[in-house]
């Protein structure tokens, strides 16, 4: 009895909420709520009089009279079609409601000096009527009629966003002593919401209130990003009331820091921080996750949770599309249609980031399940994507009985659990015993690589100006290059050793390759002396996919072999150090089982005399027919030092590495 008391409330509550929701001298939000009511055959009496007092006392006379004309219309045409065909559909009733408000806002029109306008408004005004009146009947018959611990579909999510931002409107310009009400409930709203009934009622709210800011203040963005807030305080509901708190303030400091600074006015803030500690200082009867001691969606229905968000996508574009056709781009609402598209896209990575965490969570329980039976106790296992859009397996364990295991044998559980072989990180332990430890392991590249040096310093200097880096930036992904210092000798060789050093920093803590040549160029623009420059030669190869990305700022040209030919890769920019802006060329080729990458300093090719260097360069390669890079790179030294005849004018330095497809 109680319930359905408190539920009766709601609705009439609602009501007035609605009744308050004006548009200049417009109120379609109240009377199309009116309508859909007077479906309800026991809320009729209350109803009437309660929405059409609001009404009255919020509306001036004419406008007011209005819309009692059409509730007392709707009321007995709709009365009259029940008594003659028993109950009135819902689909007639919304047509009926529509109609009823433009034929009275025609017939007003005749008595003015604008008729034209006014007709199209109540045209316009009737759709809007026939479109909330579905909406709200929705709404009120799932409020009147849904059982305690029924999930709610789509359209109720919705709905009820949609209710929560008609409160939001009607409190509009409303203070207490020196606090704006509005931003407090608005951010209130979207807290208990999320945190009651999880992201996807979080977006809706957070949706609506975006919708009633965008009026309110002309900020299209706003929408967006209160709907991204709600969906943070519904993620991180799982970690209780503070853990929600943490998501929210966090995404309103970034958010306002990085897209809306609208976020970090001073009513923003003071309304965030008063509606966080309202939050806190609820009773935990209000404060309770639906899903706690009720009706249990259990997480490994992924799959559902994912349909419902792709469905509210779905609406939320559909909306989009109905906002946005009748509206220029310079109108506000072409910026809300605009926030909801994006909203939308946001909600749709969700399902995929969903989709690869349920893909993870059956990999990480079977890796668990693998090493048990090798008895290997294990705390937990993650699977975390890394920078390079691979994946990391992070394990905490330990062995069992008193035994010591190697990493090399636990590898076979963990590739059978996982379902692709692995290989224990470079950085890693090798032994397992009885203390718990934690392990990394990445997927078994596709590739591997041998790589071989070969060098000779300028007749007459003890110390080359080159200097070369074969190395790992990350697991799969190799560093390969020469920097050639500006002349030779040991200066030379200070500045090519203090550059590449700091290219494999970069590199390695995750720079993009240009924007490290970038950091490297001011470095030595910024040199004393202002005679720093330097040759850049880069190759990065993904042993994956086989792709490698070629960086060059000054260097020599770059071979690939390939069983019976040779393809050059030749430059024209300028060394770095020597323009304000770097001046690199970068390109992309796929490697094949059996390639060779042969990097040279500019003194390998100053030792040939003709004109075409790179082809004399290239016949050589071909002539050598060792697979082992160091004695690829020796010979060919040998050779290039057969045509420069006795004396060396430059250092030379030969980098080669091969790539192999691994063997499964």
């Amino acid at each position: 009895m109680r319930e359905t008391i408190i539920r009766k409330v709601s609705v009439q509550s609602i009501g007035i909420v609605a009744a308050l929701c004006m548009v200049g001298n417009y109120n379609p939000i109240g009377f199309a709520y009116f309508a859909a009511l007077y479906l309800e055959k026991g809320q009729r009496l209350i109803a009437f009089p309660l929405i059409f007092a609001v009404i009255v006392a919020s509306m001036p006379a004419i406008p007011a009279m209005k819309y009692l004309l059409a509730i007392m219309t709707y009321a007995v045409v709709a009365g009259f079609i029940e008594a003659r065909n028993g109950k009135l559909k819902k689909y007639p009733a919304g047509f009926l409601a529509a109609l009823c408000i433009t034929m009275i806002q025609c017939a007003g029109a005749m008595m003015t000096k604008n008729p034209r306008y006014e007709l199209i408004s109540g045209i316009l005004e009737g759709v809007l009527v026939f479109t909330l009146f579905q909406i709200f009947h929705i709404g009120i018959h799932g409020i009147l009629t849904k059982r305690k611990n029924d999930p709610f579909s789509n359209e109720e999510t919705i709905v009820i966003g949609l209710f929560f931002g008609m409160f939001l409107y009607s409190l509009k310009g409303q203070q207490l002593f020196t606090i704006a009400v509005g931003p407090v409930s608005m951010y209130l709203g979207i807290l208990l919401l999320a945190y009651r009934y999880g992201i996807g009622m979080g977006a809706m709210v957070g949706a609506a209130c975006g919708l009633v800011m965008t009026l309110w203040h002309g900020e299209g963005s706003i929408l967006g990003m209160l709907c991204a807030l709600g969906i943070a305080a519904g993620i991180f509901r799982t970690l209780g009331r503070l853990g929600s708190i943490s998501g929210f303030l966090i995404s309103v400091w970034i958010l306002g820091s990085l897209y809306t600074p609208f976020l970090l006015e001073k009513d923003n803030i003071m309304g965030a921080t008063l509606a966080s500690l309202l939050f806190l200082l609820l009773p935990q009867s209000m404060a309770v996750r639906f899903e706690d001691g009720r009706r249990i969606m259990p997480d490994s229905n992924i799959e559902e949770k994912k349909g419902r968000i792709i469905e509210l996508a779905e609406s939320f574009k559909a909306l989009a599309r109905s906002i946005g056709r009748f509206h220029t781009q310079n109108d506000l609402s072409f910026a809300a249609a605009v926030q909801l598209t994006e909203t939308a896209a946001l909600l749709e990575d969700m399902t995929q980031e969903m989709g690869e965490y349920q893909n993870r969570s059956k990999q990480e329980t079977l890796i668990t399940r693998a090493l048990e039976r090798a008895r290997i106790e294990v705390r937990y296992v993650r699977i975390l994507k890394q920078q390079n859009g691979r994946e990391r397996i992070q394990i905490e364990m330990r062995s069992t009985g008193g035994r010591i295991i190697t990493v090399r044998e636990a590898i076979s559980y963990i590739s059978k659990g996982y379902g692709n072989k692995v290989r224990a990180c470079s950085d890693g332990k090798t032994i397992i015993n009885n203390e718990y430890a934690i392990y990394g392991f990445v997927e078994e590249p596709n590739f591997m690589v041998l790589h071989g040096t070969s060098g000779i310093t300028k007749t007459g200097e003890t110390i080359s100006g080159d200097n070369f880096s074969c190395t790992e930036l990350m697991e799969g992904q190799l560093l390969m290059g020469i920097v050639d210092g500006m002349g030779s000798g040991n200066e030379a060789s200070k500045d090519s050793e203090e550059i590449i050093e700091l290219l494999e920093d970069l590199l390695k803590a995750g720079y993009e390759e240009e924007t490290a040549l970038r950091l490297v160029n001011s470095v030595l623009l910024g040199k004393e002396n202002g005679e720093a420059s330097t040759a850049v030669d880069l190759a990065i190869t993904d042993l994956y996919s086989g792709k490698c990305s070629f960086y060059k700022s000054g260097a020599a040209a770059t071979f690939i072999k390939r069983n019976q030919w040779v393809e050059v890769m030749k430059s024209t920019s300028l060394p770095i150090g020597v323009l304000k802006e770097v001046d690199y060329e970068s390109a992309y080729k796929k490697l094949y089982d059996g390639d060779y990458i042969i990097m040279v300093s500019d003194g390998v090719l100053e030792a040939f005399t003709g004109e075409n260097k790179e082809e004399e360069l290239g016949r050589l390669l071909m002539d050598i027919h060792t697979k082992n890079p160091k004695d690829m790179a020796d010979e060919l030294l040998e050779a290039v030092q057969k045509s420069s005849g006795e004396e060396i004018t430059d250092d030379m330095t030969i980098l080669i590495t091969g790539i192999w497809k691994r063997v499964a």
